[in-house]
């Protein structure tokens, strides 16, 4: 796979390369058909110049603008191609024709006929462009195909370590890929963490597990040998493009966890901008949040959080739910803010809950939601509580004595107050 990068660089290059001079060329030959005696100079003169301009303006542009025009050429139809393309044909034509209009000093009838011709010719060399890039778009997709069958064997074998090098490998195919290539990259890597797994023996060698069922039926069933790391490796790259600064990143695209295994998760300052599912996850260890900016559509209905769980500082600003979650730890909600809608229906708290100097600006339900009897539950010094959380209890007096807070509803302390 490595020798296949040098030609399709050199494509890509001669590709870039080309177009500009076949479109200068084609300028080029009409100004000199058109204009007669000095002026034929002057407007090759200006071509040359344009060349120049357009050859340094291609030189100068970053490897990134170059990546991001190539995505949205990539994503671009052939229909959609040749109408921009012919766009682009038509207003060269117009501006020769305004040009020569405004230079010409002879009759226009003596070269109707060579400017039909090099404007057919123009045409004729932007079709040729449009088949051009079909073709080489043909290769990339075959490339893809390879690459993509490629990691996802290597995601497959027995080997934890070559399994760790198939991770890298379906990262490195969905960096270079159109969005579609690279959703569908992403949604192998989320897949693989939905496959059953026993955190049990995720770092063990074990082969196979035996498990009798009720009637005293043994079923054997095959797991894979030192998982655990493979799956980790998966939960940090997917975290490290989740940041808006990584290049390329996979902010915007979806995420798929229903019903995975999760440990130690660590999604601090990621964006969760598409739709994320969590739905029946189970979180376990430490699972960290911290700074993270939920603003698509995130559900984490049904999951589990065994372990210490933190959200702070969090920023809940798109649809977030938490409907029937259980957290089975300490949880902390400390600055986040909730600027969407969250929803935390027949969510269980069994263990310390801190809502302090939370953010409550948008719509937050708490309905039929479960706090711990011996826990500590908090939500003292919120920095807005307009419109206020929704509970089963409306003051002080159908409020749990263990959720704290001076008064109910509490005091609202601006930030940078001081309070």
């Amino acid at each position: 796979m490595a020798n296949e990068g040098n030609p399709r660089r050199v494509r890509r290059i001669a590709l870039r390369v080309a177009v500009p001079i076949l479109l200068g060329a084609a300028v080029f030959g009409l100004a000199s058909a058109l204009m007669p005696g000095s002026d034929r100079i002057l407007g090759q003169l200006l071509v040359v110049l344009g060349i120049t301009a357009v050859g340094v303006v291609a030189a100068l542009l970053s490897s990134r603008t170059r990546e991001a025009l190539r995505r949205s050429i990539s994503s671009t139809s052939l229909l959609g191609a040749v109408i921009g393309m012919g766009a682009i044909s038509v207003l060269v034509v117009l501006l020769s024709l305004g040009f020569y209009i405004a230079l010409l000093r002879e009759t226009a009838a003596q070269y109707a006929v060579q400017f039909a011709l090099w404007t057919a010719a123009g045409l004729g060399g932007v079709v040729a462009l449009v088949v051009a890039y079909r073709r080489q778009r043909v290769h990339e997709d075959g490339l893809f195909v390879e690459r993509f069958g490629a990691a996802a064997k290597q995601l497959g074998d027995s080997d934890p370590a070559v399994r760790i090098s198939g991770v890298y490998a379906m990262a490195g195919v969905a960096d270079e890929g159109t969005p579609a290539q690279m959703q569908q990259c992403i949604d192998v890597l989320c897949g693989y963490l939905r496959l059953p797994y026993d955190p049990d023996h995720g770092s063990s060698g074990l082969a196979e597990k035996k498990q009798a069922d009720k009637v005293g039926w043994e079923s054997t069933y095959t797991v894979r040998a030192n998982d655990r790391q493979v799956r980790q490796t998966i939960q940090a790259i997917i975290a490290q493009h989740l940041m808006v600064n990584a290049t390329p990143n996979w902010v915007g695209c979806n995420l798929d966890f229903r019903g995975a295994v999760l440990e130690e998760v660590d999604f601090s300052s990621t964006h969760f901008t598409g739709m994320t599912r969590f739905n029946r996850a189970s979180f376990i260890g430490t699972t960290l949040f911290a700074k993270s900016i939920c603003a698509g559509d995130t559900q984490f209905d049904g999951a589990h959080f065994i372990g210490p769980t933190a959200f702070v500082g969090t920023d809940f600003s798109g649809r977030t739910t938490f409907d029937g979650a259980r957290f089975d730890g300490d949880i902390e909600f400390i600055t986040a803010q909730f600027l969407g809608t969250t929803t935390f229906h027949d969510t269980h708290f069994s263990g310390h809950t801190w809502f302090d100097r939370a953010r409550f600006s948008g719509r937050t339900w708490f309905e039929r939601a479960r706090f711990s009897i011996s826990g500590k539950i908090s939500f003292d010094s919120p920095t807005a509580w307009n419109p206020g959380p929704v509970f089963d209890w409306d003051d002080e007096s159908g409020k749990p004595a263990n959720v704290k807070s001076d008064k109910w509803p509490p005091t609202v302390v601006p930030p940078n107050s001081g309070g």
